[in-house]
């Protein structure tokens, strides 16, 4: 082929597309480059080639991994592809970056190599790619350095480049551990022994410059680098050194004697000349076509994006990004005042229902008369018939002492009979096994309510003691990260028809009270008051104190210690209970039990019998094996994924290690009828309650990395916060099921709901 020729073929398909036979050696290098780094990370891996174009490098993918699936957004590319490299792991997709068409943790490695600044919803790319890897997974991400970039002529093609901060910011919405690594060509020279096949990349290296003086050596220069790989995961990294790409083939120097022959061409003839001009003039004229149907998909892909989400608004207004935007647009900051404030309030009043409270009622009393800088203080108790001296203690604490009969007990009537009776300008409601903090509790809360007018109710957080058990140090944090309140705030204000067209996970968020831990004044309760409920008396508050326009407060800077030490069996029972307080009160959609192939309760068995079997398995490997016990976290989702690969080959009935969770199976054997169906009958990947554990896992992995917990020092505590992982995720699912169905149908599970609300409050 000669030098024209050549640049015909470059400049006659996509520009902005690589393709392994252009005669473009450094772009080849800079591509090819990155896959083989990739090869480190993917060896047996389930992998996804993002933006896979021609599909060289989800055909180069292959040869490591244990399945790759490359997806482009272009039909004809991906018909190419899937002619031209047919092989048995690896398929051609069609699809959008930013809306992936997989389900969640179906990807051990994401690929995205030189694509992610080709599209402007960025954020939304990098949360598709983080709900479809694994526990565990990682994203290998590459794209050029801005910095260096604008000084050369803008590329139509890219819609937001990045710089190096820019880029591990982005990543850093979703991931824990970042490597940044930087990529350029570099010109070298090797010398070796004869007689081996290569050069020692890791031999002395000398590093020599151009200057005015002429080329002078120099020592280990910091090299620019052209563009930025980044791998992440939520776990830390495997240990990778510095990588480099040699040629044996020369492809460079071919392309340096076609372009001297061009040149020469050019020098000295007027035919060379003109093919030149020819030649650029196609390859401008091609780019700008190129740009103006990128201009034109562009506007048209807008014009449908506003189409669509102006018919989502007004028949459903119920899109999670647009109703979180919502709740930010709600939300502000809370003034918080100097410390030692005098407070206006001339009394203030601390109400506690009390049965049985034991010695962490005694702590609370204790704690409770410590607290500084606030006016005379009234403790005001309502005793349902304790038998463990709790009234005395609570006497002897100075507290003023109701004594109602247990059956007229209700944790929305007792705490109204006490509000009735407080003789407090501000109320603060608490629970007998909650203790403050800190010793200024009290005068915090109180100083921001009266310094934030506008707020009529203000919770405090739920915190946990270093001493409690790790369930709990996990999913406490968990709670407020998903709810978004992570610091001091302020929320509400919206109009009642406003608020309940946001779905309903923002309606929790923005009518949340929490009656561990709240206060207000007198005259706000005794307006608005609780309802007679057994539980969920503080949701039900919420949603009405918004409904009627007011604003809610938050303060996480002031904690109550509370937790909730419990097996594995309550915490199915809570989750059950609290189904029906989101249907009643925040009005939770139906789960949509047709989209995950479940017809009947005979369905909710094999599933929920499926996700215990891989639990018990997978820790009866993580604490059989000292390695991976000593390895800590990674140690947990090696056997984790052992497990599953086990029980994929040989099917759960082969299954069957020692230990589990007495406490759920005791409930299994309760809830589920004998039944000849099992849970080998269907895919472990389309079990939907095991897909929720893989997201719940994600989200105790980041807990456990960001607070540096060595599971490998506490496994039974371990084994204990997955087994009530389990049992949350299998509660919700029953919950959902049995306590939405019509009363004709709900009365053959009138055993299984009793069941369920025995030793738990229910409404």
């Amino acid at each position: 082929m000669n030098a024209t020729a050549a640049l015909h073929k470059i400049v006659d398909g996509h520009i902005e597309r690589y393709h392994p036979d252009l005669k473009d050696a450094a772009t080849g290098y800079f591509h090819l480059h990155r896959y083989a780094f990739a090869k480190s990370y993917i060896q047996g891996a389930r992998v996804l080639d993002l933006a896979c174009g021609e599909g060289y490098g989800s055909r180069l993918l292959a040869d490591t991994a244990a399945t790759v699936i490359g997806l482009d957004i272009d039909e004809a590319v991906i018909a190419a592809a899937e002619k031209k490299y047919a092989r048995d792991n690896l398929r051609f997709q069609t699809g959008d970056m930013t809306a992936l068409p997989f389900d969640d943790l179906a990807f051990d490695v994401v690929v995205c190599y030189e694509a992610i600044e080709h599209i402007n919803k960025q954020e939304k790319c990098i949360d598709e790619i983080y709900r479809v890897l694994a526990v565990g997974g990682i994203l290998l991400v590459s794209s050029p350095n801005a910095k260096l970039s604008k000084k050369e002529a803008p590329n139509p093609f890219h819609l937001r480049e990045m710089d190096e901060r820019q880029l591990r910011d982005l990543i850093a919405r979703r991931f824990l551990h970042t490597e940044m690594f930087g990529q350029n060509l570099t010109t070298l020279s090797g010398i070796w022994r004869l007689g081996r096949p290569a050069p020692r990349i890791d031999a002395d290296a000398h590093f020599i410059e151009t200057a005015r003086e002429g080329i002078i050596f120099q020592d280990r220069p910091s090299l620019k680098s052209t563009f930025f790989i980044a791998a992440a995961s939520n776990i830390p990294l495997p240990p990778t050194g510095d990588n480099y790409l040699v040629d044996s083939s020369e492809r460079k120097q071919a392309e340096w004697d076609e372009e001297r022959e061009i040149l020469l061409h050019y020098k000295y003839g007027s035919e060379g000349a003109f093919e030149i001009i020819k030649l650029k003039s196609r390859a401008l004229e091609a780019e700008r076509n190129n740009a103006q149907k990128i201009a034109a998909a562009l506007q048209n892909s807008q014009q449908q994006c506003k189409q669509i989400a102006q018919t989502h608004i007004e028949e459903r207004g119920r899109n999670e990004i647009l109703s979180q935007s919502i709740v930010d647009g709600a939300t502000s900051p809370l003034y918080i005042p100097p410390a030692g404030k005098e407070l206006k309030s001339k009394q203030l009043s601390v109400l506690i229902p009390v049965l049985n409270g034991g010695k962490q009622f005694v702590r609370l009393l204790e704690a409770l008369r410590r607290q500084t800088n606030i006016p005379p203080l009234e403790i005001l108790v309502a005793d349902s018939g304790s038998s463990d001296g709790s009234v005395e203690a609570a006497q002897s604490a100075g507290a003023r002492v109701l004594e109602i009969e247990a059956a007229s007990f209700s944790h929305g009537g007792t705490r109204n009979l006490m509000a009735r009776e407080a003789a407090g300008d501000i109320l603060f409601f608490t629970v007998q096994d909650a203790v403050p903090a800190n010793d200024d509790y009290l005068w915090k809360m109180a100083s921001v309510l009266e310094a934030n007018e506008h707020v009529s109710v203000l919770t405090a957080r739920q915190e946990v003691s270093s001493n409690a058990d790790l369930y709990n140090r996990i999913h406490h944090p968990l709670m407020y990260r998903e709810m978004r309140l992570e610091r001091d705030c302020s929320y509400g204000g919206l109009k009642s028809d406003l608020f309940w067209s946001l779905t309903a996970s923002a309606r929790r968020r923005l009518s949340f009270v929490d009656d561990c831990c709240v206060c207000m004044p007198k005259n706000v309760i005794l307006r608005h008051g609780y309802k007679p409920l057994k539980n969920a008396e503080d949701i039900d508050l919420g949603v009405r104190l918004i409904e009627s326009g007011e604003t809610l407060g938050f303060m996480h800077s002031a904690p109550m210690l509370h937790w909730h030490d419990r097996d594995a069996a309550h915490f199915l029972k809570r989750s059950f209970i609290g189904v029906e307080a989101m249907v009643r009160f925040i009005k939770r959609e139906p789960f949509q039990f047709a989209q995950v192939d479940i017809e009947s309760f005979e369905d909710i068995r094999p599933r929920a019998l499926s996700l215990y079997a891989v639990i018990k398995l997978s820790l009866a490997r993580w604490q059989g094996n000292s390695g991976l016990l000593e390895s800590g976290l990674e140690g947990y989702i090696t056997a984790f994924r052992e497990a599953v690969a086990q029980l994929r080959a040989s099917g759960f009935t082969a299954a069957s290690p020692s230990g589990g969770e007495p406490s759920l199976e005791e409930m299994f054997t309760s809830v589920f009828r004998e039944s000849s169906r099992t849970a080998n009958e269907f895919n472990l990947d389309s079990n939907h309650l095991f897909l929720s554990f893989n997201e719940q896992l994600k989200k105790i992995a980041t807990i456990v990395a960001l607070e540096e917990i060595d599971i490998g020092r506490c496994p039974q505590e371990f084994s204990s916060t997955l087994y009530r992982t389990v049992g949350n995720i299998i509660g919700d699912c029953l919950g959902e099921w049995i306590l939405r169905l019509p009363p004709t149908e709900a009365r053959a599970f009138a055993p299984i709901e009793h069941l369920m609300r025995r030793g738990v409050c229910s409404i």
